[in-house]
């Protein structure tokens, strides 16, 4: 089972996991959130990072998902992801999110799809347009 790790602008990271846990209960072992406020170090959140990949790798993959592309959670991310040969995903939304870990038992290729879908499919205009 893939572990999966959120880096996304405080207080995303933290939010978006929140959100799975009312939704999964505390099937969120293996999530890990890390959130980047405006005046981090970076290489305090590549450490916090690190840490959390030997953690979530110990048992079979990881995925990294992030949120704004070229923000600085996603550049950090993209350097550890890089360092540690982890997928990594930009644009997160709880319904990626939620993807991700209906799905994390799946190989990973098959996970990084997955959860590209959700987060596509999550996108819906539900009322007319005004």
């Amino acid at each position: 089972m893939a572990g999966i790790l959120i880096i996304a602008h405080a207080p995303l990271a933290h939010v978006l996991r929140a959100c799975a846990e009312h939704i999964y209960g505390n099937e969120l072992e293996r999530v890990i959130a890390i959130d980047v406020e405006p005046n981090a170090q970076h290489s305090t959140i590549i450490a916090q990072a690190v840490l959390a990949l030997t953690t979530l790798n110990k048992q079979n993959s990881a995925l990294i998902l992030t949120d704004i592309y070229g923000g600085t959670p996603s550049n950090i991310a993209t350097q550890v992801a890089q360092q540690h040969n982890v997928p990594l995903i930009a644009g997160i939304n709880l319904p990626m999110l939620l993807r991700a870990i209906t799905y994390r038992k799946q190989p990973i290729h098959d996970l990084i799809k997955l959860t590209i879908v959700g987060g596509i499919q999550g996108v819906i205009q539900i009322t007319p347009n005004s």
